[in-house]
């Protein structure tokens, strides 16, 4: 609920509403309420939100509710504002509050909390007709009204959430490190369970409600690194226009997927024919073709030779240490270098083609002797 006036609280105990009160009486002041009623430990009845309006109807009152999830404990609960002939005092609403519980009725007993209060200066019933609008692209939004036409709920609406998406943490519940799993959670248990959804469309869903927005904390970098571009646009897309989030960002942000994942690091660089089959494990082998290699073809084709020695022969290739001691052994035996380390003015004689076949040759009978010596290259 916005800021403004302190509100009354009710809580379980009931009275006999008075048999003499008249909710909206002509010859009191015009008075704008605001409250919230909330099930007290769980998700209120979609039928109170029914019989709200048609108490609004009965005495002839201009009102809105509006169903809504709570911010931290994602229960449902009925949000309104209504327009009526009354005192804006406590006793007052103590007197609304046992008319409306005895109308709905809600039992003796059940746990319901009315929360009420006279609109403070500067709010306006239009305000609050957007406010309560907020949860108006969720699948458990219910809105009901009397006398309010569907001009004056549109413009609310979309006021009041041109006005969210410009203040990007005001009202909103902020994605943290800290918090991230157990707002999911949450999350997943008011609006999906028992059915499960990924956690990046489930993101996608809370970021594009409006009710959450990612804390700048997800921007900050390593000590001693600078901020990442492509994670700054996007937070700042998501958090000034939270309708327009889509999924890439959220997987960017949180999930780094602009950070090519270890199996697909080296995608560019892999033939279209073999992208099908490349894995997490092979992605190692490509960081050593790409060192060693650097732009000399023939260098690059004795490294994919000693790639197709290591699948035939189960050579582990997940392990830097492992591949440094193969190519290394490799290529003291190819190029007769010491260490794996190919001399800068080899670089124009491996581009030749001739040159190529032959260091392939040598390349191959190197790997097959390497093979058939039962070598164990492993690390465990």
């Amino acid at each position: 609920m916005p800021p403004g006036g302190g509100p009354t609280v009710f809580g379980r105990g009931q009275q006999a509403p008075d048999a003499d009160f008249n909710p909206n009486d002509p010859a009191t002041p015009v008075t704008t309420w605001s409250f919230t009623l909330s099930g007290g430990g769980g998700d209120v009845p979609r039928i109170w939100c029914d019989k709200l309006k048609d108490y609004f109807v009965l005495y002839n009152m201009k009102g809105a509710i509006a169903l809504e999830r709570g911010k931290q404990n994602r229960r449902l609960h009925c949000q309104a504002v209504f327009e009526t002939h009354s005192f804006a005092d406590n006793i007052t609403a103590r007197r609304f509050y046992n008319h409306m519980r005895a109308f709905i009725p809600i039992a003796q007993g059940t746990p319901a909390k009315f929360t009420m209060k006279p609109l403070a200066p500067g709010q306006t019933f239009q305000h609050m007709l957007g406010y309560i609008q907020k949860d108006s692209n969720q699948s458990h939004f219910a809105f009901r009204s009397n006398l309010v036409s569907e001009q004056d709920i549109a413009e609310a609406r979309n006021a009041y959430h041109e006005v969210s998406e410009n203040n990007y943490w005001k009202g909103k519940v902020i994605i943290t490190k800290a918090n991230f799993a157990k707002l999911m959670h949450a999350h997943w248990h008011a609006n999906y369970a028992p059915f499960l959804v990924p956690p990046d469309f489930q993101l996608l869903a809370m970021c594009q409600s409006g009710m959450y927005v990612p804390s700048h904390s997800w921007l900050t970098a390593a000590q001693g690194r600078n901020a990442d571009i492509e994670m700054t646009h996007n937070w700042l897309l998501m958090a000034r226009r939270p309708t327009a989030t889509n999924l890439q960002m959220v997987q960017e942000l949180f999930f780094g997927f602009h950070h090519p994942q270890q199996a697909f690091r080296y995608w560019k660089l892999v033939a279209p024919s073999e992208r099908a089959g490349l894995t997490p494990n092979l992605a190692a082998c490509f960081d050593k073709i790409e060192q060693y290699a650097e732009d000399c073809e023939g260098v690059r084709r004795v490294c994919r030779l000693l790639l197709t020695y290591c699948q035939q022969n189960a050579w582990d290739m997940t392990k830097h240490d492992t591949l440094d001691m193969l190519f290394a052994e490799a290529f003291d035996a190819v190029y007769r270098t010491t260490g794996g380390e190919v001399p800068p003015m080899a670089a124009p004689r491996i581009q030749d083609d001739e040159v190529i076949a032959e260091d392939l040759n040598t390349a191959d009978r190197t790997f097959s002797a390497m093979a058939a010596a039962g070598r164990n290259y492993r690390v465990h």
